[in-house]
């Protein structure tokens, strides 16, 4: 592939990294407004009120990663305008990229990218524990096991940031690794392996893509859980159900559960009564 043809390539695959986000980004606005005319039509504005302002939230993450996303992907394109232009001999000054500002302003957007995608995915973890903690009733053996991955996501994340600060500054060095055992195999000829090359060549590409299109799918994910809440049909109403039903059973057959809040019954004990009734049956 000659300088001309990559650096075309170059632009329209930058642009089209940005497709698919901005698809579910749509979808995730759609369904923000969907459960505020949910809520509001069905009265239970003060219950739904805080998964209200968790979901804003998240739109509100995803709208900077996909803002800042946009932005990064347009001076990539400018650059690779500019570099087509030099090809053809229709070389021109570009003042925006001449005097480094609007690459300053790529590495702020970059690192905003990251920070979005990393808090978008303590907002959906944390709702996930949220919802657990609720379900559950508090259940420790449900809960604590859930809240120990979260603080190692958080810890993660947080290690994440550190580790790709240096990487934002290039692009390129999110995916160093992948970038040089292609090179090795496609410019060294090293071995002669086209179809590797092609496969981690395609890894690349499809990587982004595909991390960018995480941040609005966890808010399409959340908003869905949202609309079934709006709608009444919540998994709090199975449990209470649940509930009644396993206090009449436990009641009837002499049962204690050691939890009667939780939707499944952990190791049931029999009362003293129902153990001498099984004993006698069995003698």
């Amino acid at each position: 592939m000659d300088a001309l043809t990559e650096a075309l390539y170059n632009i329209v695959n930058a642009w089209w990294a940005a497709f698919l986000e901005t698809i579910l980004y749509s979808i995730f606005g759609v369904l923000l407004l969907l459960n505020i005319c949910i809520v509001k039509t069905r009265g239970r504005t003060s219950a739904m009120k805080p998964a209200l302002i968790v979901q804003a939230a998240m739109f509100l993450v995803a709208t900077i990663h996909l803002g800042s996303n946009l932005f990064e992907i347009y001076v990539g394109a400018a650059k690779n305008a500019l570099l087509v232009m030099r090809i053809t001999g229709t070389d021109m000054i570009f003042d925006g990229l001449s005097n480094g500002k609007a690459m300053q302003r790529s590495v702020l957007a970059s690192i905003l990218v990251q920070i979005a995608f990393v808090a978008q995915i303590w907002l959906g973890d944390g709702f996930m524990l949220f919802r657990l903690w609720k379900v559950w009733n508090s259940d420790k053996r449900v809960v604590i096991p859930h809240t120990v991955g979260f603080i190692a996501d958080v810890a993660f994340g947080i290690l994440a940031l550190y580790q790709n600060a240096a990487a934002l500054v290039d692009p390129e060095k999110e995916t160093m690794g992948p970038n040089q055992i292609a090179r090795a195999f496609a410019l060294g000829d090293i071995l002669y392996m086209p179809l590797i090359a092609v496969s981690l060549a395609v890894h690349i590409s499809c990587s982004g893509v595909i991390s960018s299109s995480i941040t609005p799918l966890i808010g399409i994910t959340f908003s869905i859980i949202i609309t079934r809440m709006g709608l009444g049909i919540s998994v709090e109403m199975y449990v209470k159900a649940r509930r009644k039903e396993s206090r009449h059973v436990s009641e009837a057959a002499g049962t204690t559960g050691i939890t009667n809040d939780s939707s499944i019954v952990f190791a049931q004990v029999l009362a003293p009564h129902s153990i001498e009734l099984s004993l006698t049956a069995t003698a």
